[in-house]
């Protein structure tokens, strides 16, 4: 049987991080994606090379805003379906024995559309989301990028404003399932597992 590629969408801080991390729990082994793995690896190699050659002051570590602009010039200059397309090369390249591939992260529509379209894959994508009040405060705690600690509400509604978040809120009429992940974990919990499992045996 094909592997079942799960792919989980939603603003910033809605929670596709943890559902990843709970498929991965309920599946020991599961290999797990995300789409800005390709853009941070991008950005290292052009501090280290273009910038160091250069002369050019660039952060060691790439913020919100950066992997937004990266991501939109990226596309633009490799394709729009260049990330779906180092999502694919990855997920094919793993050895692991788990009947899951999740990936995360996923921001346009152009991202899974191929999947959607190739009988090669069981592809299932999730739209997770939450009210922007309890994203803002998960986005301070998990303090994942420089300054995200620092952020007040206003910025991160505008952050929320950029071209790259626009289209990830697109992908919802497009999902097979949508969960409201504003309150309690075990809501997200109870209905993803549950249909993880039906789309298993499918």
């Amino acid at each position: 049987m094909k592997k079942l590629l799960l792919g989980f969408a939603g603003e910033m801080a809605s929670g596709k991080g943890t559902a990843a991390e709970l498929v991965k729990l309920w599946h020991p082994e599961t290999p797990s994606f995300r789409f800005s793995d390709s853009l941070r690896e991008f950005w290292v190699l052009w501090r280290e090379h273009l910038a160091t050659c250069h002369r050019l002051a660039l952060p060691e570590e790439a913020s919100t805003t950066d992997l937004q602009q990266l991501s939109t010039l990226v596309r633009q200059l490799f394709g729009e379906n260049v990330l779906e397309r180092a999502i694919v090369a990855r997920a094919e390249c793993s050895s692991a024995q788990s009947p899951i591939v999740v990936i995360e992260g996923i921001r346009r529509l152009v991202d899974v559309s191929t999947l959607v379209a190739d009988p090669q894959y069981r592809f299932h994508l999730t739209y997770i989301e939450a009210c922007p009040e309890v994203r803002w405060e998960r986005h301070r705690i998990r303090n994942e990028k420089p300054g995200d600690a620092d952020l007040t509400f206003e910025q991160f509604v505008e952050l929320g404003r950029a071209e790259p978040e626009q289209q990830i809120r697109l992908l919802k009429p497009h999902a097979h399932l949508v969960i409201d992940n504003s309150g309690p974990q075990g809501v997200l919990e109870e209905t993803l597992r549950q249909q993880v499992g039906q789309w298993l045996v499918s």
